[in-house]
């Protein structure tokens, strides 16, 4: 069966936390407390003894730290779930984002004052349990999926589609302001640029071998809808759970000179998204920063919602396409949502548009990815198999919004091809491929 208790084991070198996390795991609903650790070796230790679905892990402690007992832990068993429990300080974000690209399912931040502030404490609460349950039930079910002992939680790649609803013309709605002109000025490639386009004889995907596809695209007659255009004039991006590490795995492949630009949403508070686009940007060819409010939209460059506003898009009277951030209410308790990006990105560019989402809990990103795909363009999503949650992507397939499951390490390439016009063979697209891009993409 897979509806055991969770097992949990709560680490960190307060007393005090230790006994309050402890005892909202042992008050909370499916799970089970198996122990508690001051420290990380104590961690390591108590993880061979016990077997934890879930470790909650404390960044910074004396001697061996989080992010080290961290490398043990994920190194001992890559299925234990890891949630890090960060203070809100520079280096204490610092360290989770490093702890999300070494292993880490997700994490959690401690309130300002773990002694003050019930509202805090209370949301501190409902966010610990309802993950350690959603990522440790994950953990339950695909071992017991491996022995063979329990139901499959991956879906079978033939997983039925509900066919496209009729099409009607996109509803006029209110998009975003129209922000006034700017001095901004264009954002400088961090490598001396090589159009992409001027050689095609080696193969721009960073594969170096095919990998096989988890699901083929959606119904051929999705080809059709609204007039669907076979160019790219930007990318859109939702993540959640799991995500820091997959964008890890595809932002740093793209090519310097990646012709259009790539705007993303990921669910975090403002200075972690601050610590995760200074992260990507030291990793990356490409430029990637925080977005800014009437900044004007380029190519080669990747703008990350920043925490607290929703990131949308708006096209200005002189043609150009700028930021705008807006302080309206969460949308399905978002706040970023991917919904509000993808909808005023629609109003932007149209049909030529490339929605994908990652990993992640809840279904951001759904009514988005129904816009664009009702506009004419595509969404691609991670395959479960790679997802440390299947919730936002799970949600477009099952509404049958998708043109392709892939798994992480392909999704780059995947990207490439698409922007390039290239017919990707993995998703079973047909139609005549360009011998060249036109430099024309560049907004």
């Amino acid at each position: 069966m897979v509806d055991r208790l969770v097992k949990t084991l709560v680490v960190d070198d307060s007393t005090t936390v230790r006994r309050m996390v402890s005892g909202w795991i042992e008050e909370g609903s499916g799970l089970e407390l198996v122990g508690s650790a001051s420290n990380g070796a104590d961690a390591i230790h108590q993880c061979r003894i016990y077997d934890p679905d879930v470790v909650v892990l404390d960044v910074e402690m004396p001697g061996m730290s989080g992010l080290e007992a961290l490398h043990h832990i994920v190194r001992e068993d890559r299925s234990r779930v890891v949630i890090m429990f960060s203070a809100l300080t520079r280096e204490g974000i610092g360290a989770t984002i490093e702890a999300l690209d070494s292993g880490a399912a997700d994490y959690i931040t401690k309130p300002s004052s773990l002694g003050g502030g019930r509202a805090g404490l209370q949301e501190t609460r409902r966010e610990l349990l309802e993950k350690a349950v959603a990522l440790g039930g994950r953990r339950q079910r695909a071992r017991e999926l491996k022995r063979g002992d329990g139901v499959s939680y991956r879906a079978p790649s033939n997983i039925p589609r509900q066919r496209p609803r009729p099409v009607s013309p996109l509803p006029t709605t209110q998009g975003p302001t129209a922000v006034p002109a700017s001095s901004a000025t264009p954002a400088v490639a961090k490598v001396p640029p090589k159009p992409l386009w001027v050689s095609q004889t080696a193969p721009v995907s960073v594969r170096s071998a095919p990998v096989p596809v988890v699901d083929t695209v959606a119904p051929k007659v999705r080809r059709g809808v609204a007039g669907a255009s076979t160019g790219v004039d930007a990318v859109v991006v939702g993540s959640s759970t799991g995500g820091p590490a997959a964008l890890t795995e595809i932002i740093p492949k793209l090519p310097h000179d990646f012709p259009v630009p790539l705007l993303l949403v990921q669910h975090m508070p403002a200075l972690f998204a601050q610590m995760l686009a200074e992260r990507l940007d030291a990793k990356s060819h490409l430029s990637v920063k925080l977005a800014e409010d009437g900044e004007i939209v380029r190519r080669s460059v990747v703008y990350i919602a920043p925490g607290g506003l929703h990131l949308q898009v708006a096209r200005h009277t002189s043609g150009e396409i700028r930021c705008v951030l807006v302080d309206l209410p969460p949308e399905n308790s978002c706040k970023p949502a991917a919904n509000l990006l993808f909808r005023s990105a629609v109003e932007a560019w149209g049909s030529r548009l490339l929605g994908v989402v990652l990993t992640g809990m809840g279904s951001d990103g759904t009514a988005g990815a129904e816009s664009i795909v009702r506009s004419g363009g595509r969404v691609i999503v991670q395959d479960e198999e790679s997802s440390v949650v299947w919730g936002m992507p799970g949600s477009i397939v099952q509404a049958g919004l998708h043109d392709g499951i892939f798994p992480l390490k392909a999704l780059a390439g995947e990207v490439v091809d698409r922007v390039l016009h290239r017919a990707s063979a993995r998703s079973g697209q047909i139609g005549e491929v360009p011998r060249s891009v036109s430099p024309s993409v560049e907004v």
